[in-house]
């Protein structure tokens, strides 16, 4: 799951760095913390929680065996903490910024970087829920970026793989 959350932390950077109006460090610590619910459900439900891997959608086992998912329980944490709102909107985000109104740039940064993390052909795959929809591309397109781009992101995540799987012992 960190290593998950470090490649879309690591992407969210780049992608906020290229909308130049995002902060990159605000980008990628966004990006680290997107799914530090999963963090919270897995201390409270220890036992439990890892039967919600093999579930083809996570956050429906996620609600259906806690009543609640993990972006909430991340909401709740991070707000808990008095963490920023930007991040706690990123969280909140993550999977859908539609209706999101403040610090779009960097709730744009983590959802697509959630997105391209997800793609079938990407190099490797991490303990990741997201997926990349038509919505994404809409949001990607309408950011300005294009094909060539997600080639570009998905090439550097790949040269980064090698320093990844070391680093998280994978």
């Amino acid at each position: 799951m960190w290593a998950h959350s470090y490649v879309v932390a690591t992407l969210s950077g780049l992608i906020g760095f290229r909308m130049s109006a995002a902060d990159k460090g605000i980008c990628f610590l966004a990006g680290l913390l997107h799914d530090i619910g999963r963090v919270v459900l897995i201390n409270l439900y220890r036992n439990d929680y890892p039967s919600v891997f093999g579930a083809e959608n996570i956050i429906s086992a996620e609600r259906e065996m806690f009543q609640c998912d993990h972006i909430q329980a991340g909401v709740w944490f991070l707000e808990s903490l008095s963490f920023p709102e930007e991040i706690i909107m990123s969280v909140r985000c993550h999977h859908d910024i539609n209706g999101a109104d403040k610090h779009t740039e960097i709730l744009t940064s983590v959802y697509l970087a959630e997105g391209i993390v997800s793609m079938p052909d990407i190099a490797f795959k991490y303990d990741g829920d997201g997926s990349w929809t038509e919505r994404h591309v809409k949001v990607f397109m309408d950011r300005g970026f294009r094909g060539h781009d997600v080639i570009e992101f998905k090439s550097i995540l790949s040269g980064r793989c090698n320093h990844i799987n070391s680093f998280f012992d994978l």
